[in-house]
């Protein structure tokens, strides 16, 4: 782009640049110009003042914030800020000082403050009391505007240039038309590649490599689903499974990743928390492997042990034959039911006194075995047996060791979020300024930072926000 050299400095006029095609183009002026009308660049706004504008490419403010946690709004995670960083993986190291200084506690209170309570979930997730994303779309936009700040719709960046003492920006609108933008800063909260429908297409990545020579690490998506050849649990979606073991494994080497925490079956393939955490770590031709019960598969056989549910109330016959004093042994049920431990019930079903288990009446099936041995759901026991054709043996390599080829990770249009971004060594990670260029910021999921769901990638994009305002108010 070639532009005019002649250009009106006082900051609220207008001047003109010249555009390759020779078009002449009107530059409005402002204190500080923000890419991106998301969760980052409404927190940034809200707290700056000034006369300053945001940008934002589609017709609609906050788009995918007003998509997060289904609607809810999942703002932040609860418990110890000094927890949070292990949660971004390699970036953790890199951002742990904002995180501190701009906490969850900080968060909240500040939502508080403004009238917007909040809850917490029993995973320790934190929302707002009214369960509304909306809410906090709201509140940041309208603290961004009493601050001073005008959000401009349907404008995609497609340059950026600092010459002299001034960045300029030029934007396009559906139409073709071109706007030119000039500040003395420049945020960038463009988001990454993950849901671009809501405006966070990834565009912005060539815009920064080319215009200002700003790089960007390898993008995909994280935080999708898995979808795996000959997925078996179509006919149970809507159960979800607690604290399973998740390991990914590539074609020939070692395990790439182990992850813990609930996996939710779906009709078409695996999601839930820890699912779509590991995501990252999958492509097609790895392998997932699930292990539904945490133990070993020689453990689980051993419990599944038919002896262990076969015509004997919950204990094995081995247990029986050793607790049983056959001297003087009285021949009454009840008195043999004491000696060996064993409280036997037709209608209630059996009680183990050794392992504090029921075994429900009708007992001594490979499925009741599954299910109150392990405490699993009682469809997901049925459907492990029938793959097991009725081996307890083979039913403990399946509920400890259940592998799948994955067949792909779910897209950038299903992602939440995008791994990868800029390179963090290229910023001053107290303040997220460009170490080149320190008028320049770029916060949010643009950068190289992606944390496990729960509320982490927007308590990253709120404490980065909060650092760049705090930063630019200072100057």
């Amino acid at each position: 782009m070639k532009q005019n050299t002649n250009i009106n400095n006082s900051t609220g006029t207008a001047a003109e640049i010249t555009l390759h095609d020779d078009t002449l183009v009107n530059t409005a002026y402002s204190d500080t110009i923000i890419i991106g009308a998301g969760a980052a660049g409404l927190m940034c706004a809200a707290n700056l003042h000034g006369s300053a504008i945001i940008l934002e490419a589609t017709s609609r403010i906050g788009t995918k914030l007003l998509m997060s946690g289904n609607g809810h709004c999942n703002i932040t995670h609860a418990g110890s800020i000094k927890d949070f960083p292990s949660c971004y993986g390699s970036a953790g190291r890199s951002i742990r000082k904002i995180l501190y200084k701009y906490s969850n506690d900080d968060l909240i209170g500040y939502l508080e403050s403004h009238g917007i309570k909040t809850i917490t979930s029993e995973e320790n997730r934190v929302f707002p009391e009214s369960m509304c994303a909306q809410d906090i779309r709201d509140l940041l936009l309208s603290e961004a505007e009493s601050h001073g700040f005008k959000v401009i719709t349907n404008r995609k960046v497609v340059d950026v240039k600092h010459d002299s003492e001034y960045i300029t920006v030029l934007a396009t609108a559906p139409d073709g038309q071109a706007f030119s933008y000039a500040a003395k800063h420049l945020v960038v909260a463009a988001g990454g590649r993950s849901y671009p429908r809501s405006g966070s297409d990834g565009s912005m990545y060539d815009v920064l490599s080319a215009s200002l020579g700003i790089e960007h690490t390898t993008l995909q998506p994280s935080l999708a689903p898995l979808s795996v050849a000959d997925y078996p649990y179509g006919e149970l979606a809507g159960i979800s499974i607690d604290n399973i073991s998740v390991s990914i494994y590539p074609k020939v080497g070692r395990r790439l990743a182990q992850l813990s925490g609930s996996v939710l079956l779906t009709h078409e393939n695996f999601s839930g928390p820890v699912i779509l955490n590991a995501s990252k770590y999958a492509e097609a031709g790895s392998y997932l492997v699930l292990n539904y019960l945490g133990i070993s598969r020689e453990e689980a056989a051993d419990r599944l042990n038919p002896d262990t549910f076969a015509g004997t109330c919950g204990d094995s016959k081995a247990d029986i034959l050793n607790r049983v004093n056959y001297t003087g042994c009285d021949s009454s049920a009840e008195s043999l039911n004491q000696k060996i431990g064993v409280s036997c019930d037709k209608r209630a079903g059996s009680f183990n006194q050794k392992t504090g288990k029921r075994i429900p009446a009708g007992g001594g099936d490979l499925a009741t075995g599954i299910s109150s041995e392990f405490a699993l759901p009682r469809r997901f026991a049925k459907l492990v047996a029938k793959r097991a054709a009725g081996s307890h043996k083979k039913a403990a390599v399946l509920l400890t060791e259940d592998r799948f080829e994955i067949e792909s990770r779910g897209d950038f249009d299903k992602a939440m979020v995008t791994a990868g971004g800029l390179r963090l060594e290229q910023f001053d990670c107290k303040s997220m300024q460009l170490k080149s260029d320190p008028e320049i910021y770029c916060i949010g999921e643009i950068l190289d930072v992606d944390g496990i769901t729960g509320g982490y990638n927007l308590q990253f994009a709120w404490s980065s926000a909060r650092a760049a305002a705090a930063s630019i108010s200072e100057k």
